[in-house]
């Protein structure tokens, strides 16, 4: 894919991450969720701070962690992310109401 990527190693966002981003002019950004809730709610998160930053947002949302996706697969993913906005946002949140 040739994108330059970064990991927040947790469910979250600093303020200096959130600084560096917008120190480097960033406008687009694709957040890719774990599958787990707190993976899922804290990518919506990162991704509602990127977007008050003036940042697009694409959302991944894999059927499987990403370490177990073959090359080809997460770039199909990242090729298909949404664009985060209140309605997906609230779709995420109801789907996992509904997980056991």
């Amino acid at each position: 894919l040739r994108v330059r990527s970064v990991a927040t190693l947790g469910h979250s966002i600093t303020e200096n991450q959130l600084q560096q981003i917008k120190q480097y002019g960033y406008k687009s950004a694709v957040v890719w969720a774990d599958t787990d809730r707190v993976g899922i709610l804290g990518a919506i998160g990162i991704g509602n701070h990127l977007t008050s930053m003036g940042c697009r947002v694409k959302f991944v949302l894999p059927s499987q962690p990403a370490d177990d996706l073959s090359l080809k697969a997460i770039k199909e993913s990242a090729l298909g992310a949404e664009i985060l906005d209140w309605r997906l946002a609230n779709r995420l949140k109801a789907m996992l109401a509904f997980r056991s």
